[in-house]
C-alpha cells in the first residue's frame, strides 16, 4: 500500500506498459506455452532469433538434452499449453524463452518447483553464467534456489522480516535458518 518499485531509478508507474514489458523477461510457475512448435514458442521471446541462439538458450535452460531427442527437435509441436511435455520440461522452455528475450530484468516466479534439486542446480549455474548484463529476481519457497543470490528478502505474511545473503540470513534470521534446516531433510 506504500512505497515504489523502480527500475534504474524510474518508478514503474511512470512507464508505459509496453516500455515496462520491454525491460522484463518473465517466467511463471505455470508455464505459458502455446499449441505450436518449440521454435515458435521461443521466438515469442525474440522474433528474429536464429537456430543457434535458440539452441544456446535451450542448453542454458537445461532443455536441449530432451529437445534434441524429440521427433522433430525444435520443430516438434508441444500441444495445448505444452501438454505433450512434463512440468519440468515446460518450465525449462519458459526459462529458455526468457533468456532469449532482449531485456534487463528476468523475473522467475517459483519456476524450479517442478524440477529435482540436481536439475535446479544445473539450471541456476548455467543461468548465472549467462546473464552477465541482466538482473535476476527469483521468487522461491526453496532456499536452495536462492543460496547464490546477492541479496535475499525473507517475507512472512507480506512483510520483510529478513534481508541479506544466504550466510548472513543463516546467522540473523531464525525463520530463514529454520526453513533452510527443514528443507535439508526433504
Amino acid at each position: 500500500s506504500q512505497g515504489a518499485i523502480t527500475i534504474d531509478g524510474i518508478d514503474v508507474k511512470d512507464m508505459t506498459q509496453n516500455s515496462l514489458r520491454g525491460l522484463l523477461g518473465l517466467v511463471t510457475q505455470d508455464s505459458i506455452l502455446f499449441n505450436d512448435t518449440i521454435r515458435e514458442n521461443l521466438l515469442i521471446g525474440k522474433e528474429d532469433a536464429t537456430d543457434k541462439e535458440i539452441i544456446a538458450a535451450l542448453k542454458v535452460a537445461n532443455a536441449w538434452e530432451f529437445v534434441k531427442e524429440l521427433p522433430k527437435g525444435i520443430d516438434t509441436n508441444i500441444g495445448d499449453s505444452g501438454n505433450k511435455l512434463s512440468g519440468g520440461q515446460k518450465q525449462r522452455l519458459s526459462i529458455a524463452r526468457a533468456l532469449l528475450t532482449p531485456c534487463d530484468l528476468i523475473i522467475m516466479d517459483n519456476v524450479l518447483s517442478a524440477v529435482d534439486y540436481e536439475t535446479e542446480r544445473k539450471i541456476l549455474k548455467s543461468v548465472f553464467a549467462e546473464i552477465n548484463d541482466k538482473s535476476l529476481l527469483v521468487v522461491s519457497h526453496r532456499i536452495s534456489a536462492l543460496e547464490k543470490m546477492d541479496e535475499i528478502l525473507v517475507l512472512e505474511h507480506g512483510k520483510v522480516i529478513g534481508k541479506g545473503t544466504h550466510a548472513q540470513l543463516l546467522r540473523t534470521s531464525d525463520y530463514y535458518r529454520e526453513t533452510w534446516e527443514l528443507q535439508q531433510h526433504d
